[in-house]
């Protein structure tokens, strides 16, 4: 997967010159079972090296790299997998969160009931997760839940494996399709919406029956999400996930429709939302949700917008929050709303980047 490589790549860097992990880098089995053969399993576990500035031991590195195959000898060899964890933990992560980012479906179905096993031994409780500074290897994401992470990355043969293993019993909410995050308020559905991730929409609609049709915590909807996030998610499948929204999960095309044509900028979803529009006498073309959209805009003061631009780095024209999105549905004489617009032109494309959806980079 694309983290494990970036994540490779920056553990070679940053990787002490001990031969085990050059041999977990390099994939090279043979002599990681050398090394280790007559190396006590306490021995191998107190060994750490750095990725991205935090530490982990051998164990814990398979997993970072996907090296199942190590990961299984390692285990084997009697490595403990609470050493490896209570490393993790002092990051704020337990050893699934990572699994369920990179590691492959060989690798967690070894791995996942060993980890549940290791936490009745332990009776860990739930750990608080926090935001880290972790961006790089993309591993920390602030209050999710390991099911989030799979899905938010991907994962999908994580997702359908963590389904099926709880099918026919209870399911623990960190590993529930349907639960919602608590960043914002996104269950996997939204959560593959926005990463334009149509495998993993269709296995979520067609196999776990997600709910497709909640709103988030700033109130925005599958398809507001998913334009939304072709500005953030460059590799992402899009346009695939709208039509399929719209045609399969049969999404409520009347609502906020005017802030999707304002937000959607690729021309072939302009077009396809323009005709769907049409077809259930919503009538509002790109061109019309821009002109209305710039007459509210165009006596507003700068201050706000000014502000955000410098701070958040946003190559935006136009830059409105939330509440004023809320505030413009309610509006009906805008004379009296509260300034925060632009003095930007507005002769061109009108483009949008509600706060919520900024990306802090």
């Amino acid at each position: 997967m694309g983290n494990c490589i970036q994540c490779k790549k920056l553990s070679i860097k940053n990787a002490k010159e001990h031969p085990i992990f050059k041999a977990i880098i390099n994939g090279s089995r043979r002599d990681l079972e050398q090394l280790i053969k007559y190396m006590a399993p306490s021995q191998i576990d107190s060994l750490t090296t750095k990725f991205d500035d935090y530490n982990t031991n051998p164990l814990g590195y398979t997993i970072i790299l996907n090296k199942g195959s190590m990961f299984k000898l390692l285990h084997k060899k009697g490595c403990s997998l609470e050493s490896m964890e209570k490393i993790f933990n002092e990051i704020g992560l337990k050893s699934v969160d990572a699994a369920c980012i990179l590691a492959s479906l060989d690798l967690f179905k070894y791995f996942f009931p060993l980890y549940l096993h290791m936490q009745e031994q332990m009776n860990i409780s739930a750990i608080s997760l926090q935001t880290i500074n972790f961006e790089k290897s993309n591993l920390a994401i602030k209050e999710s839940y390991p099911i989030h992470r799979a899905c938010r990355n991907g994962n999908l043969e994580v997702v359908k494996f963590l389904y099926n293993y709880y099918l026919n019993s209870s399911v623990p909410i960190e590993y529930d399709v349907h639960i919602k995050d608590e960043i914002r308020g996104e269950n996997c559905a939204l959560l593959a919406c926005r990463k334009g991730d149509i495998d993993m929409v269709k296995f979520l609609h067609k196999t776990c029956k997600a709910n497709f049709k909640i709103l988030n915590s700033n109130k925005e909807n599958a398809l507001l999400i998913c334009v939304s996030g072709m500005k953030t998610e460059k590799k992402g499948q899009h346009f695939k996930v709208i039509r399929y929204l719209i045609e399969k999960v049969k999404i409520d095309l009347q609502y906020n429709c005017e802030e999707i044509m304002l937000i959607a900028m690729e021309p072939e979803v302009i077009e396809y939302l323009e005709y769907q529009f049409a077809k259930i006498g919503c009538g509002i073309s790109k061109e019309q949700a821009e002109y209305h959209f710039s007459k509210l805009c165009r006596n507003r003061s700068s201050s706000e917008a000014e502000y955000l631009k410098k701070n958040l780095k946003v190559d935006t024209k136009v830059i409105i929050t939330q509440s004023f999105l809320n505030e413009l549905k309610e509006a009906k004489d805008t004379s009296q709303m509260s300034p925060i617009k632009n003095d930007w032109s507005i002769g061109d494309a009108v483009k949008i980047s509600v706060i919520s959806e900024i990306s802090f980079k």
